[in-house]
């Protein structure tokens, strides 16, 4: 096992796929907030969806498990050390039925498959911190329908050291103090 860490931009594309099948939107319309080129416009009546995820801090950071393994044949020990991190996922949804696919994303993300697709990808949700929030944004003098989804996630990281070991010590004893 090499090291288990995942840049938090490579999630903004990974959760973009799973908005993507949760919402039913088309993956046109299921945009990155921050993306390096913009965005493209979008109509007062069309569904859309920016997202973007963080790593916040939180106290589960601090906590760290760490596991040893001697491998006979290399001679080596390998040491794993793994913790969780919190990643904040930001999901801002545009368009007449911003509302409903705003609770429909949140809620798919409790479903079999949804927890599936999270598990393979390091990833389980924290249900007691997600939030929505239906609001209206003015956009060139027109009022825009609105919902702000905020959802949380463990996501575990693993680090490993290989270690050589000693095999055949050579231990001498001198006493240097003579009664």
């Amino acid at each position: 096992m090499a090291d288990n860490i995942v840049s938090v931009h490579n999630f903004d594309d990974l959760f973009a796929d799973l908005i993507t099948q949760c919402s039913g939107l088309d993956s046109n319309k299921v945009l990155i907030s921050y993306s390096e080129k913009g965005q493209v416009s979008s109509s007062i009546n069309d569904n859309v969806c920016y997202i973007h995820t963080e790593h916040v801090s939180d106290y589960v950071d601090q906590y760290k498990n760490r596991k040893e393994v001697f491998n006979v044949q290399s001679g080596k020990t390998v040491i794993s050390q793994s913790s969780m991190r919190v990643l904040e996922l930001r999901i801002t949804f545009y368009g007449p039925q911003s509302d409903v696919l705003g609770v429909k994303v949140k809620e798919k993300l409790y479903l079999d498959s949804s927890k599936q697709f999270l598990y393979k990808n390091n990833l389980s949700l924290i249900p007691e911190k997600d939030t929505i929030m239906k609001t209206h944004e003015l956009i060139n003098d027109r009022w825009w329908d609105r919902v702000d989804v905020t959802l949380f996630f463990y996501n575990s990281v693993t680090i490993e050291e290989i270690v050589d070991v000693v095999v055949n010590p050579v231990i001498n004893i001198v006493n240097d103090m003579e009664v």
